[in-house]
């Protein structure tokens, strides 16, 4: 029998740990998931960021238009913050930009030496917007959200994929999938992230799915198929599960207006925070971090082999 992952076994977790009986119905399975959504966005990611250890790291490309010099951020980004925004050339090199600060492009971006962006609320915008960017693409890095949770149910166990065909054959099938919709490929092991985002499906066949993009390279069987935003699995370190659970426990005993038990809880998590720095940084033990001066003209010409 193989580890369970999923929010299925994190429930299982909370209530033998809480101590709470099955037969409780103060807190039912979605009402968990619903406080496991809650504590992950509110505590747990921003805790697992604050190591700065690169987690949750990822890159969305977009093409860029002539005359194009806006592009939204991805709604994806947590926060809606950006790790980098970067060019990439033909070759696939990347070049820095420059980030500026809107007071910097006033009288006509005179304090703007090199290329770069500002960032407009949602938006990036290139500096200068009268350049052609259009031979590059825009890569912008986001600290990429985890999807929402979801029961083992709402989402599909892969058990056999024909490349071919684009064809996926699942062990099971949520009646809430339907042609319409969009789908998140889910990877069932850690670390958990997504293979692919958003894809179509064009047939669906009882518990096969006929997809319209090419499947990616790496999904395999075990992996998960969700609706896009969602995941049977908690997208963070499989080491970390435990701190969902006891954020679980403590707001389960909070509403239960057991003041003794939640204080027992709070000190348990108190000790696991201790500990949880231990687990995510560094994430690379045995080579010291070089550090390099990214600041000034000459530090974006000799990284990217560009005059700008």
């Amino acid at each position: 029998m193989g580890i369970d992952y999923t929010t299925d076994g994190i429930i299982d977790s909370i209530k033998l740990k809480g101590i709470f009986p099955d037969a409780q119905q103060l807190y039912l399975p979605n009402d968990l998931i619903s406080l496991m959504n809650s504590e992950m966005r509110s505590i747990v990611i921003p805790q697992i960021m604050s190591v700065k250890q690169e987690y949750f790291v990822a890159s969305y490309d977009q093409d860029i238009a002539a005359g194009q010099s806006s592009f939204f951020i991805p709604s994806r980004a947590v926060g809606v913050k950006l790790r980098d925004c970067v060019l990439v050339d033909s070759g696939g090199a990347e070049i820095p930009l420059h980030r500026y600060e809107p007071e910097d492009i006033k009288n006509g971006a005179k304090n703007c030496v090199t290329n770069g962006f500002i960032v407009d609320n949602d938006q990036v915008v290139l500096i200068p917007s009268n350049q052609d960017f259009s031979s590059y693409t825009l890569r912008m890095k986001i600290f990429r959200r985890p999807n929402n949770l979801v029961q083992r149910s709402s989402a599909a166990l892969i058990s056999s994929i024909d490349t071919g065909t684009l064809e996926v054959t699942c062990s099971n099938m949520p009646t809430t999938f339907t042609t319409s919709m969009t789908y998140d490929f889910i990877k069932g092991k850690p670390s958990f992230r997504a293979h692919a985002e958003e894809q179509a499906v064009s047939v669906k066949t009882g518990f096969t799915l006929k997809f319209v993009e090419d499947l990616p390279e790496d999904l395999a069987v075990g992996d998960w198929i969700a609706e896009t935003g969602f995941s049977p699995i908690p997208q963070i370190p499989y080491e970390l599960h435990p701190l969902i659970e006891q954020r679980v426990i403590i707001k389960c005993l909070e509403g239960m207006k057991d003041k003794s038990g939640m204080e027992l809880a709070k000190a348990s998590y108190e000790e696991m925070i201790e500990k949880f720095g231990l687990l995510v940084s560094p994430r690379v033990d045995g080579t010291p971090q070089k550090i390099v001066s990214r600041h000034g003209v000459a530090a974006f010409n000799r990284s990217s082999g560009v005059s700008w």
